[in-house]
């Protein structure tokens, strides 16, 4: 999920974020840089629904293509910076705009009520691996009346159930006049 524009500036324009950008403004380090990622979200959509407030960790997330070991060196700047705008977000930064802060928290809610919703209804296999639980039982249950009959009884009622599927085969009638 992508927050909103005034988190990056917030996280960009700090001392620490200004730190960065000038590091990866250097051409010598940039061209080893790939990514950067702040978020509080799972790798992975979770299985089970939601995860509480609690569960959720912060990350950053510096993605660098491995220098040949003659620059090895090169990129030590730009995590040096990293870790120090790890530091100013550990300060807890606030936003000076109510406003940014309510959209965010209703961004959150919102997903976490779409993660609630899918999670709520049973998927397609949940259905089939209930009715199959279900016909499953109804044969154990068939079965163990069947233990407990005599020979006679199992035999009028082994005629019943082929009459019964004989007319269920044969299905209804339609006279057309």
């Amino acid at each position: 999920m992508s927050e909103h524009v005034d988190v990056t500036e917030l996280v960009l324009k700090s001392p620490a974020g200004a730190k960065l950008i000038s590091k990866l403004s250097e051409p010598a380090i940039n061209r080893y840089f790939r990514s950067f990622v702040i978020t509080d979200q799972p790798d992975k959509r979770p299985a089970t629904g939601p995860l509480p407030a609690s569960k959720k960790e912060r990350r950053v997330i510096l993605s660098l293509n491995l220098p040949p070991s003659s620059e090895s060196g090169v990129t030590i700047p730009l995590v040096q910076a990293m870790f120090e705008l790890v530091d100013w977000l550990d300060t807890k930064p606030t936003f000076k705009d109510e406003f940014i802060a309510r959209k965010l928290a209703k961004a959150r809610t919102e997903l976490d009520a779409t993660l609630a919703k899918e999670f709520a209804e049973p998927t397609e296999e949940e259905k089939e691996a209930a009715e199959d639980a279900k016909r499953a039982a109804k044969r154990k249950a068939e079965e163990e009346k069947l233990a407990g009959m005599t020979a006679d009884q199992k035999r009028k009622y082994e005629e019943k159930e082929r009459k019964k599927a004989n007319r269920k085969a044969q299905g209804k009638m339609v006279f057309k006049q």
